[in-house]
């Protein structure tokens, strides 16, 4: 009885032992993944919707290729895929990166997929290098895009969906709405000329009123794009302590049992 209890405990603690190690196993690939490498930049990589950015590839197309072509992928109706330029041979290049140019901005995709403005979120932009005559994509670029609000957004090695270090807008709607502020208040003082003319008070109040409505609108929209951020993959920092849980108790369970087995003196 005692025996067969030995050998159930050594099986466990084998057990527990292997689950130990797939569960480090699965916390590698997994810590790789969060790290999304940008082979995409963009020129500028900060702007606002209204601007079509320049594209730089990392590097040249595969050697099959002849062309390439540009998607957009995010939020919305970008969730299949847009393409925002056609392909093309232009500046290409098997050898050493080159430049590329974006069809159309970014609002005037919106619009093309009948939305009024751009959705608030991270959009993967994917430079395919293709074979034109059999139609296969041999390699790819890819850059992320990150519109802060409808209007404004910001590229970058670190923007990424779960990055830790990503950079901040560098234009705030509050900067933006303080400037709107100030010119509503010199325009209606300038178009003051008499102080006993009360005929401007509600021309100030009027010209200051939609400055102000853009404060919550900001708000809003910065709680949008961090609901769009997606979470993928395992938790990495959890699998590993998981694992190197399992592998000591595990040990600890098998040199238990072989402690236990070992011949014991004989008592006289």
């Amino acid at each position: 009885m005692l025996r067969s209890l030995r050998a159930w405990a050594a099986t466990l603690g084998v057990f527990l032992m292997a689950a130990g190690a797939m569960a480090l196993v699965s916390a590698s690939p997994a810590r790789a993944a969060d790290a999304f490498q940008t082979t995409l930049t963009f020129e500028p990589d900060s702007k606002t919707d209204l601007v079509a950015p320049k594209l730089r590839t990392a590097g040249g197309c595969a050697a099959e290729s002849d062309q390439y072509y540009v998607t957009v992928t995010g939020p919305g109706e970008f969730a299949n895929g847009y393409l925002i330029t056609e392909p093309s041979a232009a500046n290409f290049s098997t050898t050493e990166p080159f430049e590329a140019v974006l069809g159309n901005s970014m609002l005037d995709a919106a619009k093309d997929l009948n939305r009024t403005s751009v959705e608030p979120g991270y959009y993967l932009v994917t430079l395919s290098c293709i074979d034109s005559f059999m139609q296969v994509v041999k390699s790819t670029f890819n850059g992320y895009m990150k519109f802060t609000d409808a209007t404004t957004y910001i590229t970058g090695a670190n923007v990424y969906p779960g990055s830790t270090t990503e950079p901040k807008p560098s234009v705030s709607a509050s900067a933006s709405a303080s400037a709107s502020a100030s010119a509503s208040a010199s325009a209606s003082a300038s178009a003051s000329p008499d102080p006993t003319d009360t005929t401007t008070s509600p021309t100030a109040s009027a010209t200051t009123s939609p400055a102000a409505t853009r404060t919550p609108t900001a708000t809003a929209t910065t709680t949008a794009a961090a609901a769009t951020l997606p979470v993928t993959g395992p938790p990495a920092g959890g699998l590993f302590v998981i694992g190197i849980l399992l592998l000591i108790l595990g040990g600890a369970v098998v040199l238990g049992t072989c402690r236990f087995d070992r011949p014991q003196p004989a008592r006289w």
